[in-house]
């Protein structure tokens, strides 16, 4: 199951923080404190992936988390406190962290993983975006079929943009809950792909989380999906609630 695609740095934010060199100090201060403030945003997107399991205290627009140090892969402050957004890192699909247990697993080669291993990567943003159904009726209009297509798995599909750029909505209402994927088609190799990730995928308290997966795994996708929502309700600290 080849369900994650890594995020790469942005190539502008590479160049800028590789041209903040020795000019910093003809520069004067406000542009070397800007300069440092970059590096300092870059460093937080790196991968920072550790063996420790102490749990970490941060929260994220108010919510507050308490998650083990190898679940986590990126942050702002690794000394906790508040986080613009915090990176998870587990495997698929016993949601398992890194451990000296599951370390070649997390660090072999994408195409050497044996069964079960695929480390999967996904975003905890901050609460008070839309719900998964609403984001859909904001959209319902700008899709070219006005009536759901049939799609694989259940899932009813809707088309948006041209073919050269042609974005395939799948969405199906399980118990209750709205699960809506938002998928860039392309051909590989003569065959009809795309890279997806899921709109307005809410947990409990209201954050968001977001990830990407391959359109070949539509299928399993919605379990995968919620495992991810369970963990993170998991680890987050109801008011009044001491972890």
């Amino acid at each position: 199951m080849k369900l994650i695609r890594q995020a790469l740095l942005p190539l502008w934010t590479i160049l800028a923080v590789a041209a903040s060199t020795s000019a910093d100090l003809a520069d004067g201060p406000t542009l070397s404190a800007g300069r440092a403030e970059m590096e300092n945003a870059v460093k937080s997107l790196r991968p920072r992936p550790s063996l420790d399991p102490t749990p970490v205290d941060f929260s994220i627009a108010g919510v507050r988390y308490r998650m083990p140090r190898n679940y986590l892969t990126t942050m702002d402050n690794w000394d906790g406190g508040p986080q613009g957004l915090v990176t998870v890192t587990v495997n698929i699909p016993d949601l398992a962290p890194l451990s000296h247990k599951t370390f070649a697993c997390f660090t072999v080669k994408p195409t050497l993983r044996p069964p079960g291993c695929e480390p999967l990567s996904f975003i905890i943003n901050a609460p008070g975006r839309v719900s998964a159904d609403e984001a859909f009726k904001n959209m319902e209009h700008l899709f070219l079929n006005k009536d759901p297509l049939p799609g694989p798995y259940g899932y009813q599909e809707y088309e948006l943009g041209p073919d050269s750029a042609r974005t395939d909505y799948y969405r199906m209402v399980k118990d209750g809950r709205t699960l809506l994927y938002a998928c860039q088609t392309f051909e590989n190799n003569s065959k009809h792909d795309g890279l997806c990730r899921p709109i307005s995928d809410r947990v409990a308290s209201g954050s968001d989380i977001q990830f990407f997966f391959n359109l070949r795994h539509l299928a399993d996708i919605a379990g995968v999906d919620a495992s991810l929502r369970k963990l993170t309700d998991h680890f987050t600290v109801q008011v009044g609630e001491r972890k």
